[in-house]
């Protein structure tokens, strides 16, 4: 029974610090068992302080230790953070510089193995748990509204997921919160130093996160509608807000400079979705903040359901029950990313807005709710009431907690199986008997992704374009991932037999199904000839003539 609010106090504070420390658990298992995959990849190359230039020159024809290549996934002791920051402005200005700058020091110190470049955003994704509860009692005045938050986002899939990758997002997950917190205090308090820290956070979230900018957009229409005749709440806001936007000009200025080469890192998102598969994908991925089970079974699907509806009625009731001024505030924060994103994909008729990492601030705002829904009620409702919503929020947090253990503990995931069953072709090589060969084209992340898995006695022979025959084929010898013209290539040389090794695929049904409507919906020949790789990712060359 939970007839009173201390008592219902007390047993959410131990279903709270239950979630919590599953949600670490869940974190660290994540950040060990999940494959690195390429946007990973992307983010070791930053780390190193090499370019994707100077990377690119080791695909010249000829054979390479595995060490040539993993140098470009490790930390230079000669290349400091003036490396990283450059790099990025050259080759990706769209992502700011301030988490891989963190994450190159953090390598100097404890190394550049994954888990070590997956460890700060952990952290950051713990402190995200500690931000989500301090942003709903800002909100709510009420400590069991912020413990819902604090459990809730600790088992939250998506944000378990995303707090196991060495990207930027949980730090962006982070600076949101934060930064939201502190405008709420500030414009309670007035106070200087409030305004103070409410600039320097969102300074950090906009060097984190160019989205971030939708953010302070956010904080902007809330505050000229809620206090438009409060012209200290105004002018606090517009000093900070004008602060952090001067201080992140210089690398505004970068991406203006920088534009057409973030058009060519962001062009994967401007193939069109038909209408169907980008409705599927939006409440997949609204689903996905309290359930995510694809990779068990389909079968668990409707319960995905039922937990987005309730996502719907938490934000639903919000409007309804909470004061203006908070139904203002949530309302803001995630309309804006929503809009801005369906306005690009309107423009460029893309699919970027099914991206779900870049609504960050609308799964914040519809976790936030949620914990304003169940708090609430387990707070102030009637004994029976109070009750029956304390077993409900039980029960999400449940579901929440299964569907983040299936996710923590699968090798890949829908967010990152871009790189196929490297594991398992990386187990076929290192199964060798003598030193592998592994005879890859241009296929730039796949090398870097199979760098971290491959043996140390494994040695690479890369090309660009045209296989450089005659090679020097070993006794186990691999072509990996061949375009069809370098398959014909080396099924026209008299000297090579070229043996398909079959592997198998990790991506569960569901996957390869969301797989085949977007090759469909996008009608891409190359996406379709990558489907047909799936069973022949991986080759055995043998040699018919002596090697050379």
């Amino acid at each position: 029974m939970l007839p009173k609010t201390s008592s219902a106090a007390r047993w959410l504070s131990c279903v709270v610090v239950l979630a919590v420390v599953l949600g670490v658990l869940f974190r660290i298992e994540h950040a060990q068992r999940r494959l690195f995959w390429q946007d990973e990849t992307f983010t070791a190359l930053r780390v190193s302080g090499h370019t994707d230039p100077e990377f690119r020159s080791l695909f010249d024809g000829r054979v390479h230790a595995l060490a040539a290549v993993a140098k470009f996934q490790r930390v230079d002791p000669t290349r400091g953070v003036g490396a990283t920051v450059s790099g990025l402005a050259a080759e990706e200005p769209q992502h700011p510089p301030v988490f891989y700058v963190l994450d190159h020091l953090w390598a100097t110190v404890f190394g550049s193995s994954i888990p070590s470049l997956r460890a700060l955003p952990v952290i950051f994704s713990l402190l995200a748990v500690f931000a989500a509860a301090w942003l709903a009692f800002e909100l709510s005045g009420s400590w069991i509204v912020a413990g819902c938050a604090a459990a809730l986002m600790a088992v939250s899939p998506f944000f378990v997921d995303y707090a196991g990758q060495a990207r930027e997002y949980s730090l962006w997950s982070l600076c949101i919160l934060v930064a939201s917190a502190l405008l709420l205090r500030a414009l309670r308090s007035h106070e200087a130093s409030d305004w103070c820290w409410y600039g320097i956070s969102m300074t950090v979230g906009l060097y984190s996160d160019l989205l971030m900018v939708c953010v302070l957009a956010s904080h902007a229409a809330y505050v000229a509608l809620r206090y438009r005749r409060d012209f200290a709440a105004l002018g606090g806001f517009a000093v900070a807000a004008a602060a952090s936007v001067v201080i992140f000009l210089p690398w505004a200025v970068i991406c203006y400079l920088g534009r057409h080469q973030m058009e060519v890192q962001t062009q994967w998102a401007l193939a069109p979705y038909a209408p169907r598969l980008m409705l599927e994908k939006w409440l997949f991925n609204t689903a996905s903040v309290l359930f995510d089970a694809e990779y068990a079974s389909m079968i668990l699907a409707p319960v995905a359901g039922i937990l987005l509806l309730l996502l719907i009625y938490g934000a639903f009731r919000m409007f309804r029950s909470e004061r203006r001024s908070v139904a203002l505030f949530l309302l803001t924060l995630g309309a804006v990313i929503v809009v801005e994103q369906v306005a690009t994909d309107v423009v460029t008729h893309g699919h970027q807005s099914t991206t779900a990492r870049y609504l960050i601030p609308l799964w914040t705002a519809f976790l936030v709710s949620s914990s304003l829904l169940f708090g609430r009620l387990i707070a102030d409702g009637s004994g029976a009431v109070r009750k029956g919503w304390f077993a409900a929020f039980c029960a999400v947090l449940m579901c929440a907690t299964a569907s983040s253990a299936i996710n923590s503990s699968a090798t890949v995931w829908w967010d990152n199986n871009d790189n196929y069953p490297s594991t398992s072709i990386a187990k076929d090589i290192n199964a060798s008997s003598t030193p592998p060969l592994v005879v890859s084209e241009g296929h730039w992340t796949e090398v870097l992704v199979m760098s971290h898995y491959l043996e140390p006695q494994a040695r690479f022979l890369l090309f660009k374009t045209q296989p450089p025959f005659p090679l020097p084929i070993a006794q186990d010898a691999f072509l990996l991932a061949p375009s069809a013209a370098t398959l014909r290539a080396f099924r026209a040389q008299p000297g090579y037999a070229v043996v398909p090794v079959p592997v198998a695929p990790l991506e569960s049904a569901a996957i390869l199904s969301f797989h085949k409507a977007v090759q469909k919906s996008e009608k891409d020949v190359v996406a379709s000839d990558r489907a047909k790789w799936q069973s022949t990712f991986l080759f055995r060359l043998e040699s018919r003539v002596a090697s050379i």
